[in-house]
């Protein structure tokens, strides 16, 4: 399984968001998971992926509540763009690449 972590930045109404992706690509299949870690909590998400686009889905936790969410966008090693969808919001989620 190879491992890609990201410095992201959510875009909300209220103010921008940022935090830490961290992405688990299956050798050889197409699938993904791993963990959005803002808002100080830690949400996994699962989905697939092919070349560079990917699905994924998840929940995000804020501080009233969890919003359920898919998201398209394209995933390389320099970085990520996402648009999250919830059942009310469309929201911006871009990072690049953390050096470790």
């Amino acid at each position: 399984m190879k491992e890609y972590k990201y410095a992201v930045t959510l875009e909300t109404f209220f103010r921008n968001k940022t935090g830490t992706m961290i992405l688990n690509v299956a050798e050889g299949e197409n699938n993904v998971e791993g963990v959005l870690k803002i808002m100080e909590h830690e949400n996994p998400f699962h989905g697939h992926i092919s070349g560079e686009d990917c699905h994924i889905s998840g929940s995000l936790k804020t501080l009233v509540n969890t919003v359920q969410y898919e998201a398209d966008g394209t995933v390389n090693e320099k970085g990520v763009s996402f648009v999250l969808v919830t059942h009310k919001h469309r929201l911006l989620l871009t990072g690049g690449a953390e050096n470790e």
